[in-house]
């Protein structure tokens, strides 16, 4: 079970990274860019990016948006 504090921000802050990241990839895969591409681009590991934009392609722009509003609210 998770305790209120540092778990608890933690993990919200894991989830805030992965959806900013799937953002990102979402929108250069947007302009064209491949995952090999956009992991150059950022300066990022070639899988994690490879993963953010398979999830990534799942989702609309707008809702990525959405839920990172929520996560930081």
């Amino acid at each position: 079970m998770m305790n209120y504090g540092g778990d608890f921000y933690k993990t919200l802050g894991l989830l805030v990274n992965q959806y900013e990241l799937m953002l990102v990839s979402k929108e250069l895969m947007a302009k064209g860019l491949d995952y090999r591409l956009i992991s150059k681009e950022l300066k990022m590991n070639e899988f994690r990016i490879k993963k953010a934009c398979e999830i990534a392609a799942k989702y609309k722009l707008t809702s990525i948006k959405s839920i990172l509003i929520k996560l930081y609210i």
